[in-house]
């Protein structure tokens, strides 16, 4: 899989939607527009390709530099092109392009390294890998690393940042090696208020010289995603919450309705025959559903309070990567610690 390199804006990049990409750029593309100082900030766009918000965002950030120079170098990376023009995640035969992040023996992996060996090259200023949720979730920002910089760019990106460890291989986890870098959840694909948000974010690192806190945003909540909820390939799922011979596990009709709400312990969420093909598994893939879920006259019930994020209906998308995430608010102590530069 060649990574095809660009140096200008390629005519026609304004007027197509995203499953029109791979017509217009072929495949995996890095656009690399030269700006007037040498600092240079990253965009991915359509790492999933049934995520379109990206795309309006990029196209956003450079029209206004289709005849002069932007104060930055803007490098764009348009990812799975062939699975936006299927309107599709990935493909069947591919990974997905925000687990390809690291050294591997994929065709895709090695397209990574070469996009991540490209930015080496450069005088990285910050990193925006911009996504969708499939499920209701408000727009928020994910960040890696606990550095002061990669919280001051945080503040200006929604009231809440979640900081993850595990997929150990995401894109913001590579480029934040090099530079401060945040993966955006900007709401269901398409969202308006996401994309703006998000244009809004990626417009002020294009021009600011220098990452400093949003005042209006002091205290922001930083969630710690700690375990994943894992449904069995094989499992027959609904949300109909009408337990029968032909479902295996039956959630709630709203499920997704309480991502970053508070689910308190005792709370029903579903129902199942029994819990094997429903796991949570923490960060070091250990099994802990004991702690999390129990079973109670065929009910789904929670064992612990805990907050859930992007909780999803789409079924392919539950089952090739997960139902949701398990976060718990940070511990003050590392919050202070985290924080202490504010």
């Amino acid at each position: 899989m060649k990574l095809k390199l660009l140096n200008e804006i390629p005519q026609g990049l304004f007027d197509c939607k995203a499953s029109d990409l791979h017509k217009l750029l072929g495949g995996p593309t890095l656009i690399d527009i030269k700006g007037e100082s040498d600092q240079t900030i990253f965009m991915t766009s359509l790492l999933h390709g049934n995520e379109t918000s990206s795309f309006e965002v990029v196209k956003n950030v450079l029209k206004p530099y289709r005849n002069s120079k932007p104060p930055k170098n803007i490098i764009v990376f348009f990812g799975n092109t062939v699975a936006a023009e299927k309107e599709l995640r990935h493909l069947p035969d591919q990974p997905d392009f925000n687990r390809i992040w690291e050294p591997g023996p994929l065709e895709e992996n090695q397209l990574a390294m070469d996009v991540l060996d490209y930015a080496k090259t450069k005088k990285m200023f910050a990193s925006l890998d911009i996504h969708n949720n499939t499920g209701k979730n408000p727009n928020y920002g994910c960040i890696n690393y606990l550095d002061e910089e990669f919280l001051k760019m945080a503040s200006h990106f929604a009231d809440t940042t979640v900081f993850f460890t595990e997929p150990h291989n995401a894109n913001s986890i590579a480029f934040g090696r090099l530079c401060p870098a945040m993966t955006i959840e900007a709401g269901l694909s398409g969202s308006v208020e996401g994309i703006e948000e998000t244009t809004n974010l990626a417009n002020y690192l294009l021009h600011t010289d220098k990452i400093e806190w949003n005042e209006k945003r002091k205290n922001f909540e930083i969630f710690h995603t700690i375990a994943r909820l894992l449904v069995h390939n094989e499992a027959r799922v609904d949300f109909n919450f009408d337990l029968n011979d032909n479902v295996d596990l039956s959630f709630l009709t709203d499920l997704d309705d309480n991502n970053f709400k508070i689910l308190k312990k005792g709370t029903v969420i579903g129902k199942a025959h029994n819990l094997d093909l429903l796991r949570v598994k923490n960060n070091q893939e250990h099994d802990i559903t004991d702690e999390f879920l129990k079973l109670e006259d065929n009910l789904i019930i929670t064992s612990r309070t805990f907050v859930p994020s992007m909780l999803t209906q789409l079924v392919y998308v539950i089952k090739e990567d997960c139902l949701g995430y398990v976060m718990e608010l940070m511990n003050p102590t590392h919050r202070r610690k985290a924080l202490q530069g504010r």
